[in-house]
């Protein structure tokens, strides 16, 4: 029963899993590598690892591989694998070495829209404080999450004296209060 759920288990996992030899070759890979990939079974079992590897990721692929044979244990690391239509995936790997049997097991996350979305959040971050418009984000309670430079720079107070402050101390008296009361409206539908 042992073994045939670990077979449930490498079948039916949602991160890639595969079994690799110490040649370089895929030992075995379940479902979710293929279909991440888009390579069969057969295609990925045929041709070493590093074929699958972005060219710039392999030496640094193989030294991993190279200090991992010369003593067990975990290690972990990311490489980007161009599928079979030209895509390329960054995957995420955490290994186990076994230098006895001259075999590593190893799972992986596909972080390519993580690491996109990433790339896009700091890119936000980035004009948010290069504004020189002053940007403040509240919770529903008022207390400041987020102030940019240009917001301490006009404000006179520093992002760390504005961060879970009151937007109150921000006032300066020359806002109508029909402005500051449309505005609470607007936020507490959820709206822009």
């Amino acid at each position: 029963l042992e073994r045939e759920q670990f077979q449930t288990f490498f079948r039916l996992s949602l991160d890639v899993m595969c079994i690799v030899g110490a040649d370089g070759y895929f030992k075995k890979v379940n479902p979710a590598f293929t279909k991440v990939l888009g390579y069969s079974e057969d295609e990925l079992l045929a041709r070493p690892f590093l074929d699958f590897m972005v060219g710039v990721d392999r030496p640094a692929a193989q030294n991993e591989v190279d200090m991992a044979l010369q003593g067990s244990g975990n290690f972990s690391f990311e490489n980007h694998y161009r599928c079979k239509d030209g895509t390329i995936r960054l995957l995420s790997w955490g290994a186990y070495a076994d230098p006895d049997h001259r075999m590593f097991y190893a799972t992986a996350r596909d972080f390519t829209a993580l690491r996109a979305a990433e790339d896009q959040l700091n890119k936000l971050w980035l004009a948010a404080e290069q504004s020189s418009q002053s940007i403040v984000i509240t919770d529903l309670r008022a207390r400041v999450e987020y102030a940019n430079v240009a917001s301490s720079r006009i404000s006179g107070y520093s992002v760390a004296e504005l961060a879970g402050q009151n937007q109150r101390m921000l006032k300066s008296g020359q806002t109508p209060a029909a402005t500051y009361a449309q505005m609470w409206a607007t936020h507490k539908r959820g709206d822009v």
